[in-house]
């Protein structure tokens, strides 16, 4: 085959819009056999650019990798630029697929430098689209749909169809994530013409499905949002687009969610975490694993949960990672030409506020414990920004309001009062409502929609600060609190101070986010600690918790001359109960005997065991051996005034039990676990033999 068809092969892969990816797949393998026999290394390089792609799409990024490298290595060699520019491109994706945000930036920006130096600026759209993509990633909203705008007009000039649908499918995502029905709407409506002209591309199709699931779940329509959902799963897992179907998956577990459906949509998200861990792919498994959490406060306890937790964190650390390394990208004139001139000015300051933003993320990520967070937060700030006063609070959504609002002035960090969200004169709660952040350098000539002067809702309280900075707190898209920092003097905070509040503020969010995640955690493992120290079914404790407090109890026994006493006792005839009446009446028979030791018992000692299928358990100490005796006896009388029936075997018709007592004075012998439970096992078995529904006692 000569180089024109190798070139014919490469031109189909790369601009016919209908090929199936197996058809590609064939396409390119062809390419790249016929590329390596005719030893033309141009031809090779533009295969395997092609191959890279391919194999990036289909979610095998470390393979995309190593193909796109090579290929570099043949456009540095050989000069060849177009390659060079499309490759810079692809790399960027590659990396931006792991997180390693600072990297697919400096690739994005060498390939747009290319194109420049080729005098090829209209063939840009797709890089714009990328860093649109990335500024999203890291909820630079505003600035991705900036770009986002500048790639679909590049695009449209090019008439690359293909790229200007794949942005326009970017910006709804966008919109669905601030929850804009109408733009969300707007932009869906240019989708569906574009695929109006071109019904047959299965992958246009799959991405309007998925639009149309996605604002049918803004507009509250779930049942419509799941079935176009479902249907765009269907159409990329056929045609092997691996990060269409985990965009798909993704939304269906959130539906899923609200609908209530909360096991369904754990087994989804825990699907596309894992499969996304396994991929690589940082931002799918990050946002699977956010959803996890959220779908975790309304279940039961689940032996996933806590291992998602502690995964959740680790990406969220890298993500704070990223974002500084994002920050320190700007400070270097790489990520944005407009931006050149004031960093010229500003250098200096800029390097000072970058370190400061690093030192700060680096202490905050570390401490989850939230009031050390909260200290360590105000000693940063106070180390290196002037003010007069800070305050961190947490947003309640349930109670709307701001609790738990930590104050520091003059040197003393207080506890305010919380603040409803409906107070309109109150900054903090402003930002809450409208999700952004605010500075004002007057305080009293403040003018803003939906807020009121501070007497109308403050009576008693002045506030002396004229320059105040407020930020929402914000967390998976979630606002969990404000932070803000206040100056007695107008003008109090500069530009270069408030935008390195304001990336601050991200730091904290995510920090804060954390410590509250790992709060969470611990209760939900008391919680499992202390389930695993229970028996299901008489809800006493169990042989497992019995294990962990033996050693307590005898190092009492044995170092503090602490006296104990153990009963034991079992159901008479139990066995032949079951039998008779069943293993449901057996389990009720269980669960009153336990409800007559806990009531009678629980006054005296917290330690009551259920110690087999029908055996129980209760350890007194420092309790006097007849009043022990008295206990033993008021357990079998209240088991036969229970009155429940044994036909087949029981004593008098009626359920009985036997019990054994064992009482242990402090001596010169110590005492083991081994004697501990046999001594009232021997009384157990001595009340057994002696006709059963009757107290034996052995003091040791």
């Amino acid at each position: 085959m000569n180089i024109s068809e190798i070139n014919n092969i490469n031109d189909q892969i790369e601009n016919d819009e209908a090929i199936s990816m197996s058809t590609k797949k064939m396409l390119i393998d062809k390419a790249i056999a016929y590329s390596l026999e005719s030893n033309e290394p141009t031809v090779l390089a533009r295969s395997l650019v092609n191959q890279a792609t391919y194999l990036l799409s289909n979610g095998e990024p470390a393979l995309a990798n190593e193909k796109a490298i090579e290929a570099m290595k043949i456009a540095e060699e050989l000069r060849l630029l177009n390659i060079k520019r499309r490759l810079c491109n692809l790399l960027g994706n590659i990396n931006s697929f792991y997180g390693r945000y600072i990297i697919a930036l400096n690739y994005y920006h060498q390939s747009l430098r290319l194109a420049k130096q080729l005098d090829m600026e209209a063939a840009t759209s797709s890089v714009l689209n990328n860093i649109a993509i990335l500024y999203s990633t890291i909820k630079m909203n505003a600035r991705a749909i900036e770009y986002y705008i500048e790639a679909q007009r590049a695009s449209e000039s090019e008439h690359n169809f293909k790229l200007y649908f794949l942005i326009t499918h970017n910006i709804i995502s966008l919109y669905f994530d601030e929850k804009n029905v109408e733009k969300a709407l707007e932009y869906l409506a240019q989708m569906e013409a574009i695929l109006k002209l071109k019904p047959y591309v299965q992958e246009y199709v799959a991405l309007t499905l998925l639009n149309r699931g996605k604002v049918a779940m803004l507009q509250g329509e779930l049942d419509l949002s799941l079935e176009a959902t479902c249907k765009s799963d269907t159409i990329f897992d056929e045609i092997h687009d691996v990060i269409g179907v985990n965009e798909a998956r993704l939304l269906k577990s959130k539906i899923y969610y609200e609908m209530k459906n909360y096991d369904k949509a754990l087994e989804i998200a825990l699907s596309l975490s894992k499969e996304a861990e396994k991929q690589g792919e940082f931002e799918s498994e990050r946002e699977a694993r956010k959803h996890i959490f959220r779908i975790a406060q309304s279940m039961p306890i689940n032996s996933d949960i806590e291992w998602n937790y502690k995964r959740l964190i680790a990406l969220d650390e890298q993500l704070l990672s990223n974002l500084y390394q994002m920050s320190l990208y700007q400070l270097e004139e790489q990520i944005d030409f407009e931006l050149q001139e004031q960093l010229k000015n500003n250098t200096e300051r800029l390097i000072e506020n970058m370190r400061f933003i690093n030192e700060v993320s680096k202490d905050i990520s570390k401490e989850l414990n939230y009031d050390a967070l909260i200290r360590i937060i105000i000693e940063k700030l106070a180390s290196f920004v002037q003010f007069d006063a800070l305050v961190i609070g947490l947003y309640d959504k349930n109670r709307e309001a701001l609790i738990n609002r930590t104050t520091y002035e003059k040197g003393v960090i207080t506890q305010s009062y919380d603040v409803p969200i409906a107070n309109k004169s109150s900054l903090g709660t402003w930002v809450v409502r409208n999700r952004r952040d605010h500075y004002t350098g007057y305080l009293s000539h403040m003018v803003l929609d939906d807020f009121e002067p501070l007497h109308k809702n403050f009576k008693d309280i002045t506030v002396p600060y004229e320059s105040v900075y407020y930020a929402p707190l914000i967390d998976d898209e979630e606002v969990i609190g404000v932070f803000s920092l206040q100056k007695y003097t107008i003008n109090g905070f500069d530009h270069l101070q408030i935008d390195m509040l304001r990336a601050i503020a991200s730091y904290i969010a995510i920090a804060i986010a954390n410590a509250l995640k790992t709060a969470r955690m611990k209760e939900l493992n008391d919680q499992l600690k202390t389930i695993s120290k229970k028996d299901g079914l008489s809800q006493l404790l169990n042989r497992y918790a019995l294990n962990e407090d033996v050693k307590p109890l005898l190092n009492q026994f044995n170092t503090q001359n602490k006296s104990i006493s153990t009963l034991m006792c079992d159901i008479d005839y139990f066995k032949e109960y079951n039998d008779y009446y069943g293993h449901v009446e057996g389990d009720a028979v269980i669960i009153k005997v336990s409800q007559i030791l806990t009531s009678i018992c629980l006054e005296y000692t917290p330690f009551i065991y259920r110690y087999g299928g029908d055996e129980f358990l209760v350890v007194f100490q420092e309790l006097d051996e007849e009043k022990v005796d008295q206990i033993a006896r008021d357990i079998l009388k209240s088991v036969a005034i229970a009155e429940m029936p044994h036909i087949e075997k029981g004593i008098g018709e009626k359920v009985t039990i036997s019990i054994g007592l064992a009482h242990f004075t402090p001596s010169k012998e110590h005492l083991n676990e081994d004697d501990l439970l046999r001594g009232a096992d021997i009384s157990l078995y001595i009340s057994k033999r002696k006709g059963r529904n009757q107290v034996r006692a052995t003091k040791f």
